[in-house]
């Protein structure tokens, strides 16, 4: 492989870990919506979790919509849908190899169906003392971009009764084109606009 390869893994990989660490203590708006993001995903909010609009993706950010348990607290646990392009030749066993790199343990990263597709998940964990977190993503590729559901900021002994809302927001995410950016004179672009396009990353 080429050192630019190495470095789109390596990078690719680093961003993975690094998304799965957002936490947010802004107030939230209701629940019970569907949170879309104009990059080409959309989910159903699940019971027990608000979307938060309000959190547009900052330059550099991959996560496109962010969803926050209905709990006060910083440790609250949260859902995370990331967007990034497959750039250049990157395959998308490449792409599933960098996931599974995070896992623990072989058993900890496993192909899944789901009525939305078919999807890496991987269950790994993350130390952030005195925390011992245990969270879990699911990785897919649709044609050049790559699309991450994380489990994040969840306390270990959480983990079992926290990772079903994210099962079942996979099991129902929906994926559709992207839509355009703006062009300019029309207004400023939406959040998480395709940088192709000239919009903020997503």
């Amino acid at each position: 492989m080429t050192s630019a390869g190495r470095g789109s893994r390596a990078a690719t990989a680093g961003a993975l870990l690094a998304a799965s660490l957002g936490v947010a203590a802004l107030p939230g708006v209701a629940r019970g919506e569907v949170a879309r993001s104009p990059l080409g995903v959309e989910v159903d909010v699940p019971e027990g979790y608000r979307w938060r609009p309000d959190l547009a993706p900052r330059p550099g950010s991959t996560t496109v919509l962010h969803l926050e348990a209905l709990e006060e607290g910083p440790r609250r646990p949260v859902l995370l849908v990331n967007h990034a392009f497959k750039f250049g030749a990157t395959t998308e066993d490449e792409v599933f190899a960098e996931a599974r790199a995070i896992a623990e343990r072989p058993e900890d990263a496993v192909f899944v169906t789901t009525p939305s597709g078919r999807f890496l998940r991987v269950d790994f964990p993350v130390e952030v003392p005195p925390r011992a977190l245990r969270q879990r993503v699911y990785v897919t590729v649709r044609g050049d971009r790559i699309y991450s559901f994380f489990l994040a900021n969840t306390d270990a002994e959480r983990f079992a009764a926290a990772a079903p809302a994210l099962d079942g927001l996979v099991a129902r995410a929906r994926f559709f084109a992207p839509e355009p950016a703006p062009q300019a004179g029309d207004g400023p672009a939406p959040a998480g606009a395709d940088p192709a396009a000239g919009g903020a990353a997503g």
